[in-house]
């Protein structure tokens, strides 16, 4: 969506390929794009050859960033007037959300707490990278001993399962390969309502943190990410979008160790993104009734 807004800000026509799982369950993401005039596909899609050809083969096929990603890239070589923009794996992208890294050091200057633990959820990487590159940058100096914590998806597991090696970027090959943590281009992953996670590898920088042994990988299912979205919702007031919820619920387990231990670390955790326009994932995973619905029934039970 932010890519939809900022090419309306300055004129530009957007194209954006949404992975069709994505497209489908989360209808009120593609009304927002599509409010700044956005034209968006589900991918894979009709409107490139590859995508064409996946779609062809299984009308069903949930898509990833991965296929999304090839199709971009082969929409922009049809024409030398389309220019690409890409976001989890880039480097740009991961060193743009740095601000967000800055931005929570200089507030937790400001109230003098110095963080033990830092915990985000990773897609490919670069909302964990710019939420924890300030602080990594300081530890690799040894000016602190945080442990940082990457939280994936159980069901894609790259950082916990996947093989550091060269490897292409998107599903078709038409990136240069790059070393990182991965489970290979052609994976798929299964249907899951944590969009923003569905990527078959991590971004370079991070794969090598974790390598390297100063990222702790972890994974969440994401039932799990829904009940621990949902405790804090009911606590804090604040509905998150179902890719924070496995970093909030890596924090809930992080905090009830500690208290066995009767330790008392400072946690901060990323919370990347709300859960309003995730509200029909939401209603899915805990069974809730629409007004429609929930009024039919209360007609039928009173005849």
């Amino acid at each position: 969506a932010s890519v939809a807004l900022s090419c309306n800000f300055f004129g530009l026509k957007s194209i954006i390929f949404m992975t069709r799982d994505s497209y489908l369950k989360k209808p009120y993401r593609v009304n927002l794009m599509q409010l700044a005039k956005a034209i968006v596909y589900p991918s894979p899609s009709n409107a490139t050859k590859c995508g064409r050809k996946l779609y062809k083969e299984n009308p069903n096929h949930s898509g990833s960033l991965g296929i999304g990603m090839g199709e971009a890239m082969e929409f922009v070589r049809s024409s030398s007037k389309y220019r690409l923009a890409l976001g989890c794996m880039s480097y740009y992208a991961a060193l743009h959300q740095t601000i967000i890294g800055l931005e929570t050091q200089a507030q937790l200057k400001s109230v003098n707490i110095k963080p033990d633990i830092m915990i985000a959820c990773v897609g490919g990487g670069s909302n964990f990278v710019g939420f924890t590159a300030p602080f990594i940058g300081e530890k690799l100096k040894k000016k602190n001993k945080i442990r940082f914590l990457a939280v994936e998806s159980a069901n894609i597991p790259s950082l916990t399962k996947g093989t550091y090696k060269y490897d292409y970027q998107d599903y078709y090959g038409y990136t240069p390969m790059v070393k990182m943590l991965t489970l290979g281009h052609k994976f798929v992953p299964p249907q899951l309502h944590s969009g923003g996670l569905r990527y078959h590898g991590k971004t370079p920088i991070l794969s090598l943190l974790v390598t390297k042994g100063v990222v702790e990988p972890h994974s969440i299912k994401q039932e799990d990410a829904f009940i621990a979205n949902k405790i804090f919702y009911e606590t804090e007031g604040v509905l998150a979008a179902p890719e924070s919820g496995h970093a909030i619920a890596q924090t809930i387990l992080e905090a009830k160790k500690a208290k066995r231990a009767k330790k008392t670390p400072a946690i901060i955790f990323c919370l990347s993104g709300n859960g309003f326009l995730d509200l029909a994932g939401y209603a899915k995973v805990f069974g809730l009734h629409t007004t429609e619905l929930y009024h039919e029934k209360k007609s039928s039970n009173h005849e």
